[in-house]
């Protein structure tokens, strides 16, 4: 201890004898090791910090149904089957996510909530500020409606009242009673979005209208599961009931539960079943690429480290020829750059605060709790010590190998060409590196490029704004959802500045569509048995005025009419894709088709341009557009209106127009179509950003690391300079003597670099769009960015060797 004791004061000392060198290596580190710690404190939050008002989660574990070796939900009577028989479980409740519409004391709202079964929170020992949570007696339908409310909701819309429970709220309609408030930060038993309600289960038909008897229809999959393992009992021992009970069930509805087993995944962080690989494989490529930005880092200091050794090579023989041993003198040396580490350790923590609360506010991320805990001080200081073991110890031997006699008697003048060669392996890996992330970060600003420049098909203008609502959650019949649209779009229309007027049962990339399969039929009838190949499709309905809205221009036929009214015959407008699709090189105007291969036929009056109607990274599908008019069952709908200027300050308004015929639906998303085509890439603009943020701290280091070397090597070759000017060279043949090492350094690393650059983009191309991962411009431009820094870092420190003044360099020694 006494000796660990003595090293750490010598190092202090070292490190204060040289503050900016000091300075220099903790700056470089901090940012490697603060970006992985960023990444870490991310990790930390979602997959190893207890969730608030969830008790032993290590006991929890998800049920679910398995098709073909994936997790499906469940039915509910399946849930209640595995409750009742399978004796490994202490509870098992069932829950599903709702959107519901929250009225009562102030305006409406349209919140996230969940349907629960009565033992949802005692199963998690859920913890409530106040009241009680729900219970098995709230499933009985005959009891009285009831709900829980989360905590944040309780804030906002209640300032906090403590004597809000037993007051009524307004859910989609119907009054319910409040008879808790959830504990702070409780969420539900996984990670999602913030939840603001509960409902027992009994409210299923009023939180999901249109899905009448759900709760009592096995072949209905539409509840997640979570239980708590029986003290003694092992998820392999659930996992054999499950298949057992499940097994009997298969043979009393062989039909709709042939091939499904159940299972049992691990609920302890939260994540859905079968999800935890997924987060792993993006956890994996973010610490690889902080990972290598780290590795960047540590050669960088590594450099420095072996340029400073030379000004140290008289104390170090000094102290091997006075009995030192070389372990002990490399002990010291380790201790020094160990120190610096952690004192970069204690500045990366800081940054990674910083960088967390970044990556926050650009990505959605569930309530978690970012702030670093335990483990995240020691996942720092373990990184801050691996970091200066890795950086430390080359250059510790390497010092510890020096000509003591030699270095005694004088100091040599000249480079040395082991250490030489030493400094330039580690500049070239700097360089390979910073190539990989440079391109890595080239690809992902490029498919981002690709995904943003694809043309949408539709004015994506300010001109054009969207409001959303949910009649649904009101209880609309379909005559009184008539009758409101008809009104609202009449309402919509005399508003000063507007030009036309629709609705359809979504924006365009709002979300994805709901998938069909549209079976053409030849001529205009029935296509043949077997004979017609169906076709996947995206499915909208709208109504008239729907593209002009847009502004989505017609190739062929007509828009929909007033007369595409219930009763009138069956029509249909595609895309220009569907129909090449369908019907190459005939006109598909007049033709037939029919959807999923049953009911009535439908014909086709139109053609639409081709048009994005979900982001353009996921799968393009041809659209097929109903009338709503002929289907009214979507109750979730958005209002569209086309301004002649901008359409944004008509938002009030529309606002006040939805309030006049009904003060309790909620609306949503008010927003224009340029911000849902922002919103639309937005996934692929982040991912950009970010992997572009460390490309160029990369490039940065790489610039630095290699600024020092040549610097580093015009101090060592300063007599070398002085006696080439005396004997006549001139100042640009010394800068060309600096240029050729640094371009030498450089050069090798970008070979190297560039074949980990093809290598990576491979591993890349899954989550690239429009874009090859063996993009030669994209290697090309970023070999060509990181050869102009190299170039400029060798510039400066051989512009500086120019001035050297020869007597001067000749009396130095």
């Amino acid at each position: 201890m006494d000796a660990l004791l003595q090293d750490l004061r010598y190092a202090a000392r070292q490190a204060a004898r040289a503050p900016g060198f000091s300075l220099l290596v903790v700056g470089v580190l901090a940012l490697g090791i603060g970006a992985n710690t960023a990444l870490f404190t991310l990790g930390n939050a979602l997959l190893l910090r207890p969730r608030p008002g969830v008790a032993d989660p290590g006991r929890l574990v998800w049920v679910a149904a398995v098709r073909e070796g994936h997790p499906n939900p469940l039915s509910l009577p399946d849930v209640r089957d595995f409750r009742e028989r399978v004796g490994a479980f202490s509870a098992l409740a069932a829950f599903h996510d709702v959107e519901v519409s929250v009225s009562g004391g102030s305006g409406p709202e349209r919140v996230r909530g969940q349907l629960v079964t009565g033992e949802y929170f005692a199963l998690l020992g859920a913890p409530v500020a106040l009241g009680r949570g729900l219970s098995p007696a709230d499933d009985d339908p005959a009891a009285p409606p009831a709900a829980v409310i989360g905590h944040g909701l309780w804030r906002r819309r209640f300032a906090g009242d403590p004597a809000v429970v037993g007051r009524e709220i307004v859910v989609n309609g119907a009054p319910l009673t409040v008879v808790g408030v959830a504990g702070p930060g409780f969420n539900g038993a996984d990670h999602d979005l913030p939840r603001d309600v509960w409902l027992p289960m009994s409210m299923a038909a009023r939180a999901l209208p249109g899905r009448p008897g759900l709760p009592e229809r096995r072949d209905a999959w539409w509840v997640s599961a979570v239980g708590r393992l029986a003290p003694g009992a092992s998820a392999a021992q659930a996992d054999a009931a499950l298949a057992a009970v499940a097994r009997q069930i298969a043979r009393d509805d062989p039909a709709g539960h042939r091939g499904v087993t159940a299972r049992t995944y691990s609920a302890a962080a939260g994540l859905a079943p079968g999800a935890l690989p997924e987060v792993m494989a993006v956890a994996g490529l973010g610490f690889a690429v902080t990972g290598v930005v780290l590795l960047i880092a540590c050669a960088n200091v590594g450099s420095l480290l072996l340029g400073r050794a030379v000004a140290r090579r008289r104390e170090i023989a000094v102290r091997l020829s006075l009995g030192a041993g070389r372990a002990r003198v490399v002990r010291q040396l380790l201790t020094e750059s160990v120190l610096l580490s952690l004192l970069a350790g204690g500045a990366g923590l800081l940054l990674a605060a910083w960088g967390t609360e970044l990556l926050a506010a650009r990505v959605e991320l569930p309530p978690m709790e970012l702030a670093p805990d335990g483990r995240v001080l020691a996942f720092c200081v373990a990184a801050a010590f691996v970091a200066g073991a890795l950086f430390g110890v080359v250059p510790a031997l390497d010092a510890t190998r020096s000509d003591v006699a030699g270095a005694l008697r004088s100091v040599p003048s000249g480079v040395d060409p082991r250490r030489a060669r030493l400094q330039g392996r580690f500049v070239s890996a700097q360089v390979a590196l910073s190539l990989v992330l440079l391109a890595a970060a080239g690809l992902f600003l490029r498919s981002m490029r690709a995904e943003t420049g694809v043309e949408p098909g539709f004015e994506a203008t300010t001109r054009v704004l969207a409001l959303s609502f949910d009649l649904g959650l009101q209880g609309y019949s379909e005559a009184r959802a008539g009758a409101f649209l008809r009104t609202l779009e009449e309402r919509a229309a005399a508003l000063p500045g507007v030009r036309s007027v629709s609705f359809a049962d979504r924006a365009p990339l709002a979300g994805r569509p709901v998938g069909a399969e549209a079976v053409p039929g030849p001529g205009g009838g029935r296509p043949p048995e077997g004979g017609a190949r169906g076709l996947d499709v995206f499915l909208t309905t709208v109504r008239p005025g729907y593209f002009r809205t847009l502004g989505i221009p017609l190739a062929r036929g007509r828009d929909f009419t007033a007369a595409d009214a219930p009763g009138a015959p069956g029509v249909v407008v595609v895309s220009e894709g569907f129909a090449r699709a369908a019907w190459p090189g005939e006109d598909p105007v007049g033709r037939r088709l029919t959807l999923d291969g049953a009911g009535p036929e439908l014909m086709v009056v139109g053609v639409a341009q081709e048009s994005l109607v979900a982001p353009a990274h996921r799968r393009a599908l041809p659209a097929v557009y109903l009338p709503q008019l002929q289907h009214p069952g979507a109750r979730a709908l958005t209002l569209l209106v086309r301004a002649e200027g901008d359409a944004r300050p008509l938002a009030d308004a529309l606002r006040r127009e939805v309030a006049a015929l009904d003060r309790d639906l909620p609306v949503y998303r008010v927003q224009t179509l340029a911000q849902y085509r922002r919103e639309s890439a937005s996934e692929a603009r982040t991912g950009a950003v970010l992997v572009g943020m460390f490309g160029g701290l990369a490039l940065l280091l790489a610039t630095v690391g290699l600024y020092g070397a040549m610097s580093f090597a015009v101090g060592q070759r300063t007599r070398e300079i002085g006696v080439r000017v005396a004997l006549g060279a001139r100042g640009a043949d010394v800068v060309r003597l600096f240029l050729r090492r640094g371009a030498r350094l450089a050069a090798t690393g970008m070979a190297v670099g560039l074949v980990l650059s093809l290598a990576a983009g491979r591993l890349l191309s899954g989550i690239l769009y429009g874009v090859s991962p063996l993009d030669l411009p994209t290697l090309a431009s970023a070999a060509l960015l990181l050869g102009a820094a190299a170039l400029l870092a060798s510039y400066l420190p051989a512009r500086r060797a120019t001035r050297v003044e020869p007597m001067a360099a000749l009396r130095a020694e």
